[in-house]
């Protein structure tokens, strides 16, 4: 048997065992609940009553605790104190008054949902988990997403982004950027897409023919897209127009049988809406909703183009 010593151990091995411990007890420590760690009053008070019950200390297991936090509705300017929850996977902070929102800090963050802030900045530089993120209704002009990997869903609507670079989240399956300024969108890389929404942004040309997956898109009527299969359609081609009698009017005769259905879909409580179809021509009653338009891509292929429309 061989005996061990403390002495048979390296100074190193001591050095490396001290610094485990510090680390461990950091993550652990308490935290005061004080203007100090949580200088925004409102985020603190929701601390106090939410987490730490009612007290003035936050103790290590309470935030080891905390993988989830609704903090909506709560006039919250800053977020800061959010750094001490790293067990955090999922955050919502819907319509408070965020104009900066540093989640680097939160590594074990999966979703994000930020929408309807003030938002100029946006941190994620470490977030390597995060799949599913909403910012929709910020005033972001960038959005640094190279270092997610992993996301499968972004809404980040009616921003004021120019360029949105996903080259880097090649897993992206859900794309909604409906309302920038966004005057190219380069999607070769992201060839798991199935749903995406780019509308009104002025796009003139888009090139879709990596995106063999693509079940659904509504496309800009800016644009001339070149579809997977290869057909190049202008989507000027697609547009409703209001007709005599109360009814809308869609003209797609020029396609002939590349045109599998169409349908409407009403929002709210309207009835459903009948389309009737003679050589091309699809009328139905004017209400708010979506046209859904089904685009044959080859013999068993099909895309669902969406037209939004209102009375």
């Amino acid at each position: 048997m061989v005996e061990f010593r403390a002495t048979n151990l390296k100074p190193w091995f001591f050095s490396l065992l001290l610094v485990c411990v510090m680390a461990a007890g950091e993550a652990w420590a308490d935290v005061s609940v004080d203007a100090a760690n949580f200088p925004d009053a409102h985020f603190r008070n929701w601390v106090k009553k939410n987490v730490a019950g009612g007290n003035g200390v936050l103790t290590g297991p309470q935030i080891a605790a905390v993988e989830e936090m609704d903090v909506s509705y709560s006039e919250i300017a800053d977020l800061k104190g959010l750094e001490h929850f790293t067990a955090l996977k999922r955050l919502i902070c819907w319509s408070n008054s965020l104009k900066a929102l540093d989640a680097s800090r939160n590594p074990s963050l999966e979703e994000l949902r930020c929408n309807g802030n003030e938002l100029a900045t946006l941190t994620l530089s470490k977030n390597t988990a995060l799949k599913v993120l909403a910012c929709d209704q910020n005033s972001l002009k960038t959005l640094d997403l190279s270092g997610q990997p992993n996301l499968l869903s972004l809404a980040c609507r009616y921003n004021s982004l120019s360029f949105l670079d996903l080259s880097h989240n090649t897993a992206l399956t859900e794309l909604d950027c409906w309302g920038n300024d966004i005057t190219a969108l380069d999607l070769s890389k992201n060839t798991a897409l199935v749903k995406l929404n780019c509308l009104e942004n002025p796009i003139k040309a888009m090139d879709l023919t990596k995106n063999r997956h693509l079940s659904e898109a509504a496309l800009p009527n800016t644009a001339t897209v070149t579809l997977p299969g290869g057909d190049k359609i202008t989507m000027a081609d697609f547009t409703v127009v209001k007709a005599d009698g109360g009814t809308f009017r869609l003209d797609l005769s020029k396609f002939g049988d590349k045109i599998k259905g169409v349908s409407v879909e009403p929002e709210g409580a309207d009835e459903d809406v009948v389309v009737k179809s003679s050589k091309g021509v699809h009328t139905f009653a004017q209400c708010d909703g979506r046209v859904r338009i089904s685009y044959r891509l080859g013999k068993d292929a099909a895309l669902d183009l969406i037209l939004f429309i209102a009375k």
